[in-house]
């Protein structure tokens, strides 16, 4: 039985090779011209997880505090912010920099004019997949941040002023190896596993990238000696 062999196309200072391994070269200049621009790029580090939550609440806040104007910027209101968490710590320390110009207590007992009551709060992070453009090109993570609360505002004989559901998605996708600092905080809740699947290739595709690269070495040295 007679082997098929792949024929000679190239030839170049009287050294031969094959379709094969000349593809593999071809492949592998390809990936480390890619990557060197790539990385020439110098990208800009993403907005951390806190940074996107506190402008998002912020952007609420907003809103509620347009309602505290029309209702009296002089009256005295009673923030409540249910139980105690780390959501709760997060929206508090908002509101005490959004909502400084209004006359705010947080105790019960105190005499007020309003309560404004945040209740059913919902935060998380995940990260739904990674991805890179190409072999050896750098792996870029996919978050989303989700927050929703109610808000509610009651007089002081009770009658509700003000009441509406708030929520807010946020996504981008950013390099993998910023993921660190994206996460730069200290609420569980900005923090999420990334998809143990692709951790594994994060550091499978530099060892390949090792391989790919000693063999072209020794098919470089194999083209030189016919």
């Amino acid at each position: 039985m007679q082997l098929i062999k792949f024929p000679k196309f190239l030839n170049y200072g009287g050294f031969t090779v094959d379709i094969i391994k000349f593809l593999l070269i071809l492949f592998i200049f390809a990936e480390f011209i890619n990557e060197a621009s790539s990385q020439e790029e110098n990208p800009i580090l993403p907005p951390t997880n806190y940074d996107c939550f506190y402008r998002n609440i912020e952007k609420d806040l907003s809103e509620i505090a347009d309602r505290m104007i029309i209702l009296g910027k002089d009256k005295i209101y009673r923030l409540d912010f249910g139980k105690k968490d780390e959501t709760y710590r997060f929206m508090s320390e908002v509101a005490s920099q959004k909502l400084a110009s209004f006359n705010t207590v947080s105790v019960i007992d105190s005499v007020t004019d309003y309560t404004i009551r945040f209740s059913n709060r919902v935060f998380y992070t995940r990260y739904p997949s990674v991805h890179s453009e190409s072999v050896l090109g750098d792996k870029y993570i996919t978050r989303i941040l989700y927050l929703a609360f109610r808000c509610i505002i009651e007089s002081q004989n009770g009658d509700i002023v003000y009441e509406k559901d708030f929520s807010s998605r946020y996504s981008d996708t950013f390099l993998f190896d910023n993921l660190e600092y994206a996460e730069r905080n200290n609420y569980s809740f900005m923090k999420a596993k990334a998809p143990e699947g692709e951790i594994i290739d994060k550091y499978a595709v530099p060892v390949t990238a090792i391989l790919v690269s000693a063999l072209a070495v020794i098919l470089f040295f194999t083209v030189r000696t016919k």
